[in-house]
């Protein structure tokens, strides 16, 4: 699940905000196959959706924190391909 931004951020006058990337991995324990999404807004506010599902299947299932770091390298590759050389991500997971 994606997670809202309930914080109002702030930024000096003149400054322009970075591109940010939402990021969120899914995975269940009976499951070995996996997947994540993105929200990517960039400086002008576009908004872009992603997401993915693994065609490998791990045995056993992956722990959470790998299935994070994969949908991490994901979003990076893809933020890259869609030409945001300087981005901030954004999880929600708690290790």
């Amino acid at each position: 699940m994606f997670f809202p931004h309930s914080s109002i951020e702030s930024f000096p006058r003149g400054a322009t905000p970075r591109p940010r990337c939402s990021i969120d991995a899914s995975c269940h324990q009976d499951d070995a196959l996996f997947g994540g999404g993105m929200v990517l807004t960039d400086e002008d506010g576009v908004t872009a959706f992603g997401s993915f599902t693994s065609n490998q299947s791990l045995t056993p299932p992956p722990p959470p924190l790998h299935v994070e770091l994969h949908t991490l390298l994901w979003v990076m590759k893809s933020s890259f391909q869609l030409n945001h050389l300087d981005m901030t991500f954004e999880t929600d997971s708690q290790q």
